[in-house]
């Protein structure tokens, strides 16, 4: 099993190489995700004063709410698509990672929605069986995206993987998730402090998306990393689940 070190420099590496073409697939869907949701906070009492008065703007308003969780998600399948197909050697495109992205929507948000409702309910219940489920399903999108699996065959893949090293899942996905979730975490916190004006918050907006869109990209590439890693040093888990590459 290879290091945090040596996981982190291969997954730099590749992004490195093909900073380009990973900046275009996280610019055209992730990123405006991030902005429609970050601006929706800004905007609501303006949003939910003008539904008051129109159809058009409660339209607008619950337009809202579906299109940011569509881009996000869309923008995180897309650049697990891109990776794969770039670790694979592939010709990869645009195009082709889109297309494949759109396919993959549906069979992934089910399995998220399925994650989700685990999840909840064993926070709901017990705290300890929800923060469970959250380690468990950790590779769930990889488990959709990379091998296909689709509905609870893709949380039991995510949680054969997670179980065969606990400990260093959890230390090595703590690591990069906090360090990818830094600037957001910072974002929020002056956000609800008060510090950005309504006239320099698109700006910060702007910025934060940028930045959290940077660093998800090299989240997303490491833990596709670690969670191959995983299974090549555990043959009986592609043997189980009959995985292919």
């Amino acid at each position: 099993m290879r290091t945090f070190s040596v996981l982190l420099k291969d997954s730099l590496n590749l992004y490195r190489t093909n900073f380009k073409f990973l900046i275009s697939i996280v610019f055209l869907s992730y990123f405006w995700g991030l902005i429609i949701r970050d601006l929706q906070g800004e905007l609501k009492p303006y949003l939910l004063s003008i539904t008051h008065f129109s159809s058009a703007g409660m339209a607008l308003y619950g337009a809202l709410h579906v299109i940011s969780p569509f881009l996000t998600i869309l923008g995180y399948i897309a650049i697990v698509v891109a990776l794969k197909g770039l670790r694979e050697g592939g010709e990869t495109t645009i195009n082709s990672t889109y297309s494949e992205a759109i396919r993959l929507f549906l069979p992934v948000l089910v399995v998220f929605i399925i994650e989700a409702f685990i999840i909840l309910g064993g926070f709901i219940f017990f705290i300890a069986p929800g923060i469970i489920f959250s380690i468990w399903y950790l590779f769930s999108l990889y488990a959709a995206v990379v091998h296909r699996k689709r509905k609870a065959e893709a949380l039991a893949l995510s949680k054969a993987v997670v179980r065969t090293s606990i400990g260093r899942v959890i230390g090595y996905v703590l690591v990069i998730e906090i360090f990818g979730s830094l600037p957001s975490i910072l974002f929020y916190f002056l956000v609800q402090k008060g510090v950005f004006s309504s006239s320099t918050y698109l700006f910060w907006t702007i910025i934060h998306g940028i930045i959290n869109s940077i660093l998800t990209i090299g989240v997303r590439a490491f833990l596709l990393r670690f969670y191959s890693e995983l299974i090549k040093v555990n043959p009986q888990i592609s043997q189980a689940f009959e995985l292919e590459g």
